[in-house]
């Protein structure tokens, strides 16, 4: 009787997060970073118009959502949009969302990503900087962690701890002594 009970409590949630997803509860929101991956670069002008914290790009009959990236840097570069301007943006586009790479009104253009679709703000720290992992453990040291592990070997953000090379093998300062 317990497990028949089981079985049909986990039917009805299996079918109630089906049933979810299939209304638009399961989806999400795409992000600057899922669109450079999927969309084609292209050049859009039209009127911004503002939508709460985000803003779109009117051209036509068509409305873009365009993801310009944290408000921070475009505060730090001066980068003001105003409801109704006209603006030329140049991005990853997929469907209706646009990642934006540059931004042009007036005379003045904006860069906010890179051509391979790489952010402006990115590795400026703002995060911690650290990685999946502690470092710990055995390994070659070329993982997916950022940052400030203590194992051996060549991550993507600043090393620090256990430093048992030298850098002047790879034409970088020396790191010094070797500690454990």
């Amino acid at each position: 009787m317990k497990k028949m009970l089981t079985l049909i409590l986990a039917v009805i949630t299996f079918y109630g997060v089906a049933t979810a997803q299939e209304a638009g509860g399961g989806q999400r929101e795409l992000r600057g970073r899922d669109i450079v991956k999927i969309g084609k670069m292209s050049t859009l002008t039209g009127v911004l118009a503002a939508k709460g914290h985000e803003w779109q790009l009117k051209v036509g009959e068509t409305t873009y959502d365009i993801h310009l990236g944290p408000s921070f840097y475009r505060d730090e570069n001066s980068i003001v949009l105003k409801d109704g301007m006209t603006a030329t943006v140049a991005g990853f586009l997929h469907a209706t969302d646009m990642a934006v790479s540059t931004i042009k009104f007036g005379a003045t253009t904006y860069t906010l990503r890179d051509e391979n679709g790489r952010p402006a703000w990115a590795g400026r720290g703002r995060r911690s900087g650290r990685g999946k992992s502690n470092g710990n453990g055995n390994g070659n040291g070329n993982g997916n962690g950022n940052g400030n592990g203590n194992g051996r070997g060549r991550g993507k953000g600043e090393r620090k701890g256990r430093a048992c090379e030298t850098g002047s093998e790879r034409g970088q300062k020396d790191l010094g002594k070797c500690t454990k």
